[in-house]
């Protein structure tokens, strides 16, 4: 049995704090490289028989993961602030996976074609997003909008294709509290969500 992991992660941090208090704009860039690479291979047996089963399972792929990210943050007055920020998340997943049984009489490993493995794919997501609030002796409020668009293609066993191809679409987002003392608070929000399939699915 013998398994390999070689793992990549470079992530670069900026953060710009200007005169004014809670004023800030930070960015990050994030890539993750993961590549793996594995042998395994099985001997089965039977107890009382002149009889052994021989297995073996190959595989191999990897995984790479770019994450864009800047924020904004404006305190336009004591009680009113702005947000605004961007993000891009770059995915790409290959993955092989190989079985074979060993015929002893040919000595020759034949691939299971049914326990076969393979899939490879690409999720891109997009999105932008902006949001104000402000804070009343008891009451506050915080409305925004995020922009959102991705893409996902994927290819099952170097055949079956499959593409989502999502365009832009707005989120809206409402968040109201009402202030009941200094540890409790009530609030009310509504938010538009979305829950999209991925490769399984």
């Amino acid at each position: 049995m013998e398994s390999e992991i070689f793992a990549i992660v470079v992530p670069v941090l900026f953060k710009h704090l200007y005169p004014k208090k809670g004023k800030e704009l930070t960015a990050d860039i994030n890539y993750n490289n993961i590549l793996f690479k594995n042998d395994n291979q099985y001997l089965t047996n039977y107890i009382g028989r002149d009889l052994n089963f021989q297995e073996r399972q190959n595989g191999k792929g990897g995984t790479n993961i770019l994450t864009l990210q800047t924020d904004y943050v404006n305190p336009v007055t004591d009680k009113i602030k702005l947000e605004m920020g961007a993000y891009a998340s770059i995915r790409k997943v290959d993955n092989d996976n190989f079985n074979y049984i060993y015929n002893s009489t040919t000595e020759v490993w034949n691939q299971i074609f049914n326990f076969t493995d393979q899939y490879t794919f690409n999720d891109n997501v997009y999105a932008a997003y902006t949001s104000v609030s402000h804070q009343f002796p008891k009451w506050g409020y915080q409305v925004g909008v995020r922009a959102e668009s991705s893409i996902y293609e994927g290819v099952l066993a170097g055949e079956s294709t499959f593409k989502n191809d999502y365009p832009l679409s707005l989120f809206p987002s409402i968040f109201v509290t009402r202030k009941l003392n200094d540890q409790d608070n009530i609030q009310f929000s509504v938010t538009r969500r979305i829950n999209r399939p991925n490769f399984f699915n």
